[in-house]
């Protein structure tokens, strides 16, 4: 713990903006450090749910790692040894603010927020047959005179 008059900080970086391509797994970062307070840690992950209302839906503490139950992430999230937010495949609906709280002891909190962008694949180009192709198994088209 920190002794009296000690400087006790925590600082989070997170990316601004994480961008996904639908259907693939995305890794959301909150990288932190704790300066003077190493005692104990609660890394937690929020979403803003449709209500407006701020929900969590993992954390981790003490080591111990877990997701919160009856929010929409139930199953679908977990956290890696970084104790950043793994969503194994994005949805469209997942294009929202994740926000990451870290706590620890004297040093207090501080959090970030990571705005999702979820991308559509681009559509294959679409090959349309032109019908004034002509034939190249007309005799009259693929003969090709050599000139003398």
């Amino acid at each position: 713990s920190c002794p009296p008059g000690c400087l006790a900080v925590v600082q989070i970086s997170m990316p601004a903006q994480v961008e996904v391509l639908l259907g693939s797994p995305v890794t959301i970062p909150c990288t932190h450090s704790i300066i003077g307070s190493p005692d104990t840690r609660l890394v937690e992950w929020f979403i803003t749910d449709r209500d407006g209302e701020r929900r969590r839906v993992a954390y981790s503490e003490g080591g111990r790692q877990g997701v919160d139950q009856g929010t929409e992430y139930s199953g679908r999230v977990s956290m890696d040894p970084n104790l950043s937010l793994v969503l194994p495949k994005a949805d469209l609906s997942d294009e929202r603010a994740f926000s990451c709280q870290v706590t620890a002891g004297a040093a207090g909190s501080a959090d970030g927020v990571a705005q999702l962008r979820v991308y559509e694949p681009p559509e294959p180009p679409e090959l349309t047959l032109n019908p004034g192709i002509l034939s190249v198994m007309e005799r009259s088209v693929s003969e090709v005179r050599r000139p003398r």
